[in-house]
């Protein structure tokens, strides 16, 4: 039974997942202005627009596909949110889109 209580309510367990959600959201509702400028297109990469292998990540082809990464970040936070710091919540996150994308890439 999952128990309210027993959930990381401190802010530095909080804030990393907030800010990730908060920003895909944001990107999600100006989607149509942004992306083609932030997802992930290899032949962009390959003229060194370096930040599409970050960026591409937090952009959703559809509003399910946010939906399920969200409930993926809550999930994950009430399993291990206590161990969650923003520095390096953020870290991990950055670190983990750049090997996803290049193993992607390559």
């Amino acid at each position: 039974m999952l128990q309210l209580k027993a959930l990381p309510t401190q802010t530095s367990a909080y804030a990393g997942p907030l800010l990730l959600l908060i920003f895909a959201i944001s990107c999600y509702a100006f989607n149509d202005l942004l992306s083609q400028d932030f997802i992930y297109q290899r032949n962009a990469i390959d003229q060194w627009q370096l930040w599409r292998l970050f960026t591409g990540h937090i952009f959703h082809t559809n509003l399910a596909h946010l939906l399920l990464n969200a409930v993926a970040i809550l999930l994950l936070w009430g399993l291990h949110g206590q161990y969650y710091h923003l520095k390096n919540y953020l870290g991990l996150t950055c670190f983990s889109a750049l090997v996803i994308s290049g193993a992607i890439y390559f």
